[in-house]
């Protein structure tokens, strides 16, 4: 039967297993998120709506040895333990094979120790996020490798979280260059990929807003928490495509296919 957090005592949960009613707690809600996607990733950790702190994972270190040594030293020094984390937010993807398994693999490692609730947010999104309010349209797009880039389109209805139209996407580069429309905005690491002659009447986002931030995945997080959208963390899978999956993107007759489970937001 359901019982009350100890260390919540006003939260509803299964054994260790917190569930936030919503819109209660939010003040105290502590949230640690993880962005490991992208290269460089980063950490952060968030209490109700403020940023308490966070830390960037620079590319040259090994983040398998590093990652459970960085969050350690970033709770240590709010003088808190794994258990006090009411939830932990994980940019899911798409993004580096290696980064999202490891990230992953972390973040279920630290919701079990912690007894806490994992919710996980699209990288692309984490992204959009990131930006001021924008009235245009916002393709965001990664390098997908090979000659492919993951993309999604977003828009903004006042001051709230951009809203995503469509699922994410991945195809080639020239088919995602035919897709785009003259008064869309493009942001994201993947236009690196792109020929220059497609950037020549197209609006840039500039290039310090292209990665995704933890702090954005840990308000997103919040966000998706208040309304109850969780993950699972027991069949959690990182948003990925492997090498033979884009190759045969261009044998559809649109070149672009969607990824499942990528649009979950």
């Amino acid at each position: 039967m359901p019982i009350a957090s100890a260390t919540c005592p006003h939260a509803v949960g299964y054994g260790r297993f917190v569930a936030f009613p919503r819109g209660r707690l939010l003040t105290a809600m502590r949230i640690l998120a993880l962005e490991t996607a992208t290269i460089p990733g980063s950490l952060a950790l968030i209490s109700g709506n403020q940023i308490r702190d966070g830390e960037v994972l620079l590319a040259r270190e090994r983040l398998a040895e590093t990652l459970t040594c960085k969050i350690q030293a970033l709770l240590a020094r709010h003088s808190l333990a794994i258990q006090e984390v009411d939830i932990v937010g994980l940019s899911i993807g798409p993004g580096s094979f290696t980064g999202l398994r490891i990230g992953v693999t972390t973040a279920k490692l630290l919701a079990y120790a912690a007894g806490c609730r994992l919710v996980t947010v699209d990288t692309l999104l984490a992204i959009a996020g990131g930006l001021p309010p924008q009235r245009a349209t916002v393709v965001v797009c990664l390098d997908a490798q090979r000659e492919g880039v993951y993309f999604r389109r977003f828009r903004w209805e006042g001051d709230s979280l951009p809203t995503p139209l469509g699922p994410t996407q991945v195809g080639s580069v020239a088919d995602f260059v035919r897709q785009l429309e003259p008064d869309d905005r493009l942001c994201g690491a993947g236009i690196r990929k792109l020929p220059e002659h497609a950037l020549r009447n197209m609006s840039v986002m500039h290039w310090e807003s292209w990665n995704p931030r933890a702090d954005v995945v840990g308000e997103i997080t919040r966000q998706m928490a208040i309304r109850g959208q969780y993950a699972d963390m027991w069949s959690l899978l990182p948003n990925y495509l492997s090498g033979n999956t884009l190759c045969g993107v261009d044998s559809r007759p649109s070149g672009i296919v969607s990824l499942p489970g990528a649009g979950s937001d």
